[in-house]
């Protein structure tokens, strides 16, 4: 199953013209599930009006009396979602919506955290029974504190604090991935571990780069070049870019041992690329592999770990039969 996810937080969507605006900006983008917080939308005992405006699937709205700038919103585009149960807690700042999208059963965690230490930490203890469930948990909203020290703050601290280091510890329980942020995601920055991983689990005997260094070399002298590749990963993470070292390649012609040697056609070209830039390929593709199967559909069997080929012979196969009988 795979879903694609957009959070937004709003800053109300009380005024009509606004709700519409943000909801027609919200239709044109390529998203099957959408997250709202801080609509600001009245408390009422239905909201049968605004999902009437919101023409691509079923929504969800919540909104409580404590904060006019709280309440909550899940719209889903598409019918590929039926709904068995739809909880508000905390005043209405988390919205959770079980279900199931394509037979698979989900539930969906919509948190809108308030800016205050001591009532977030409340809403997170209220929200850690939600993400104990056997179904897969989509989660994601403001949650107004930070998870790692990168940069980012949260409301009121530079640092993690308390609520922080519980929403970590929670979604580490749950096992979630956080697919925005770095921790615990395909983004987290590389350890040596992995990029050790990486080398000595790579063939020997291949040929080299153009820097002539071939992966025996990095396996040996792993102690003195390891931490260097790791800062250099890190830099070409961050800024986004690979150094020149790591986007050459040379392109010889190999005889493929038939033909003339005088006819091109019997030659072949091959990219011979250097080992730096092979390590963080495979660091990476070892990292994909984790997750790969929730996000690659299931009608896709090659390459992907637990699946083979012969899945899609059998869909096949089964296919013609459905449609013959």
């Amino acid at each position: 199953m795979a879903i694609s996810l957009l959070t937004l937080n709003v800053r109300s969507v009380k005024d009509q013209v606004r709700r519409v605006g943000t909801l027609s900006f919200l239709a044109a983008q390529n998203h099957d599930v959408c997250f709202l917080q801080e609509c600001g939308i009245p408390y009422a005992q239905s909201y049968s009006q605004l999902e009437r405006q919101w023409t691509h699937g079923p929504s969800f709205w919540s909104r409580g009396n404590d904060c006019k700038s709280s309440g909550v919103t899940i719209l889903i585009k598409g019918r590929h979602f039926t709904t068995d149960r739809v909880t508000e807690q905390v005043n209405s700042r988390v919205l959770v919506v079980g279900g199931s999208c394509s037979g698979e059963p989900v539930r969906l965690i919509n948190v809108y955290a308030p800016p205050e230490k001591n009532e977030r930490l409340e809403m997170f203890r209220v929200l850690r029974m939600q993400l104990v469930t056997s179904r897969t948990i989509l989660m994601g909203g403001d949650f107004n504190c930070t998870v790692e020290l990168d940069g980012r703050t949260g409301s009121d601290s530079a640092g993690m604090d308390v609520t922080s280091r519980l929403l970590v510890e929670m979604t580490g329980e749950a096992s979630l991935w956080d697919v925005v942020g770095k921790r615990g995601g395909l983004n987290a920055p590389f350890t040596l571990e992995e990029l050790h991983l990486a080398a000595t689990t790579s063939k020997r005997g291949k040929t080299h780069g153009s820097d002539g260094l071939p992966v025996e070399l990095y396996v040996e002298l792993w102690d003195l070049i390891g931490p260097d590749l790791l800062d250099l990963y890190g830099e070409v993470v961050g800024k986004g870019s690979m150094p020149q070292s790591l986007r050459e390649g040379m392109i010889p012609l190999l005889y493929k041992q038939k033909g003339e040697k005088e006819d091109l056609k019997n030659w072949r070209p091959i990219s011979l690329l250097n080992v730096d830039y092979k390590l963080l390929a495979k660091a990476m593709a070892n990292r994909l592999k984790k997750v790969i199967e929730k996000i690659v559909h299931p009608d896709q069997t090659c390459g992907i770990p637990g699946r083979q080929i012969v899945d899609s012979l059998a869909l096949v196969r089964d296919t013609i039969e459905y449609v013959k009988s």
